[in-house]
């Protein structure tokens, strides 16, 4: 039986940079932060809404069954929810893919301090916004509010050690 390990601990050291290290060497790309973020925040939402719809679908089986009175749901509503073993993976998955995130949090926080150079924009007030908020900050912003909704106690550590939400 295999189970899905994302972000190996050896292959990570090996094959990718920081996004900080790759700002302040000015190498840094921000479509490449920006759609790795995106592909983050579709890992972080599939895991969670697989699991939020099984746990639904398995608590009304249960409760079906133990009432013993007719009722809706079908044998393909039943085949569709996870089992409890493959619910407990993919909180696992979910939770490795969380931590190996969390290890990155400080980085996340340093382009949130120091985003990508951006031309000031005037508002329709007479104000200034400099820097204006970027696409960067956005996706980091909503990747953090992501992270959030998963309850992972470590997170919530971590961005209070790096100060991260009183940036955002």
């Amino acid at each position: 039986e295999v189970i899905f390990r994302p972000f190996n601990q050896n292959q990570q050291e090996n094959t990718t940079t920081t996004p900080s290290s790759d700002h302040q060497s000015s190498n840094y790309c921000e479509s490449s932060l920006v759609n790795g973020i995106a592909i983050l925040l579709a890992l972080i939402e599939t895991r969670r809404s697989q699991m939020h719809e099984s746990a639904t679908m398995l608590n009304f089986a249960q409760s079906f069954m133990s009432a013993a009175t007719p009722g809706s749901l079908s044998a393909a509503d039943a085949s569709n929810a996870l089992s409890s073993e493959e619910l407990d993976k993919q909180t696992a998955v979910l939770n490795a893919i969380v931590g190996s995130i969390v290890q990155r949090i400080p980085d996340f926080t340093a382009i949130l301090e120091n985003p990508p150079n951006r031309t000031v924009i005037r508002t329709t007030a007479g104000g200034v916004l400099d820097p204006p908020l970027g696409i960067s900050r956005l996706e980091i912003a909503r990747l953090v509010a992501a992270l959030l909704s998963t309850n992972n106690v470590e997170l919530y550590e971590k961005l209070k050690e790096c100060n991260t939400v009183d940036i955002l």
